[in-house]
């Protein structure tokens, strides 16, 4: 727990390292893959589960799967599942934790000991980095950096920080709810899942007849993601990403080193939680909960749960398509997209290529349909017919369109 409360006002350089190792460190050296791949499987994986318990069901589960055992997802419990899960991203990014936790009795406590360290401490150097960067990522009203800077003007004290903080439910604009926020009265308790504004699209506009328009689209949160994926130069969406090392060092991006492509429920509930602590006045980030702290786990962990629970899945399907759009610049399915209706550069030799072989295809298209002109013509009667009966069968069945396993249609507009 002495971890997970360790300020990240402290050893700033260290923190510093996250997105400047190759400025920082010798050009050569050794990377240890548990404390590479601890530090991600916060933002991967999970902020705060035990990853002893992980382990030990990842193991058991491995165990069972084989062929005299009972593998299946459905003969274990929702939670067992999700710990499955969390083991899969874990060993992906470190598949040597099997092998290591074989090592004797002890060979499990030691290497999730390990890897908990590493993702604590670059958790704490995520916080660091976005904490000081969020208030180049939105208008807080004023050029005074120093003053942006101290976390103590922060929070609900400060008018911009407040309103992006203040739940949804509240109107900000009313001075009666902003002296409440300031006081803490208990007329406007804020709990973890009074979800704030800046969770929105538009903080300012939130629709308290449908909080699913712009639900988790805020600018903040997409900016957090891209940081720690591509660096602070990259936040911005439509900045340029770098894929190989800063002055040529050897130190990538962190969506090049693991591979990813693809925005997850936990990246994004990862973005809200370190966001909102970004906002804060609070000075240490840590779960919480108790001496008056914001209760972190407990937010994170409602949150994921949510998103990945709670969220009808056609609806959340087209929440994380738009992640990946605002993140990497492509939608879910956008790589299976056929190469010839793509929209090349016309001067490169495959620009010139695809356009040569549209015509070819056109060409191809259109002496099929003169060598089959005589039989269709024949045929017309009998397709008009058909025709007309599917435009009635079609308007008979129009109430049964696919509106998302009972979603809302205006869900995530």
């Amino acid at each position: 727990m002495a971890d997970f409360a360790a300020s990240v006002e402290e050893d700033e350089e260290l923190q510093r390292s996250m997105f400047s190792e190759s400025e920082t460190r010798p050009a050569r050296r050794t990377v240890d893959p548990l404390n590479s791949a601890g530090g991600m499987f916060g933002f991967m994986g999970d902020m705060w589960r035990p990853i002893d318990l992980i382990i030990g069901q990842g193991m058991r589960r491995a165990a069972a799967n084989t062929p005299a055992g009972n593998g299946t997802a459905s003969a274990y419990s929702r939670l067992q599942n999700k710990f499955q899960e969390l083991y899969r991203i874990l060993t992906y990014l470190a598949p040597s934790v099997p092998n290591q936790c074989r090592g004797g009795p002890a060979a499990p406590r030691k290497t999730a000991n390990e890897l908990d360290k590493a993702r604590a401490k670059t958790r704490n150097q995520i916080v660091f980095v976005i904490k000081n960067n969020i208030i180049g990522w939105y208008n807080f009203g004023t050029s005074d950096i120093a003053q942006l800077r101290n976390k103590s003007n922060r929070g609900f004290n400060h008018h911009e920080f407040g309103r992006l903080l203040c739940p949804a439910s509240y109107d900000w604009e009313d001075a009666n709810v902003r002296a409440a926020l300031r006081s803490h009265a208990a007329t406007h308790p804020v709990k973890p899942y009074d979800w704030p504004r800046f969770f929105w699209e538009d903080p300012k506009t939130v629709d308290s007849k449908n909080f699913g328009k712009g639900f988790l689209r805020g600018a903040l949160l997409v900016k957090a993601v891209r940081c720690v994926l591509f660096g602070p130069q990259a936040a911005d969406p439509g900045a340029r990403i770098r894929t190989n090392g800063s002055r040529g060092g050897n130190s990538k991006p962190r969506s090049v080193k693991y591979k990813v492509r693809t925005v997850t429920c936990a990246m994004i509930a990862f973005s809200a939680t370190v966001v909102h602590f970004s906002l804060s006045s609070q000075i240490i980030f840590c779960p919480g909960g108790t001496d008056g702290r914001w209760p972190y786990e407990k937010f994170y962990s409602i949150l994921l749960a949510f998103i990945e629970q709670g969220i009808q899945p056609k609806a959340r399907e087209t929440l994380l398509q738009w992640w990946n759009l605002q993140v990497f610049g492509y939608g879910q399915d956008d790589e299976d997209e056929d190469i010839l209706m793509s929209t090349p550069d016309e001067d490169s030799v495959m620009g010139q290529m695809i356009l040569q072989m549209r015509d070819t295809l056109r060409l191809e298209e259109e002496a099929d349909g003169a060598g089959d002109g005589a039989a269709g013509a024949a045929n017309v009667a009998t397709a008009a017919a058909s025709t007309n009966a599917g435009a009635v069968n079609g308007a008979n069945n129009g109430g049964s369109a696919d509106a998302g396993e009972g979603s809302d249609p205006r869900f995530y507009e």
